[in-house]
């Protein structure tokens, strides 16, 4: 009895694909630390932007001058703090 062609794919097309898999990897992870850490300057930028416009609206309202402070609890872990003396 004969068979047909089997269908399925060889070991050689799967060391392929996996290895043309590696090398786009391989080019594309710099790149996106690139992007995180452009990402994570933004987003404390923006961070210290809305605080500082707190800062003046709580001048404006209460009549006295806010301190801004920016409280560095651990390497990853930063708090930005707004008080005034009054």
């Amino acid at each position: 009895m004969k068979r047909g062609r089997e269908r399925g794919f060889t070991l050689i097309e799967v060391l392929m694909v996996i290895t043309i898999i590696g090398v786009m990897l391989a080019f594309s992870i710099p790149a996106l630390g690139r992007f995180y850490l452009e990402y994570r300057f933004n987003k404390v930028a923006s961070d210290v932007k809305t605080n500082i416009q707190l800062a003046r609206l709580t001048a404006i309202t209460s009549n006295f001058g806010p301190s801004y402070t920016n409280c560095r609890k651990t390497e990853y872990f930063r708090q930005h703090v707004i008080f005034s003396d009054q």
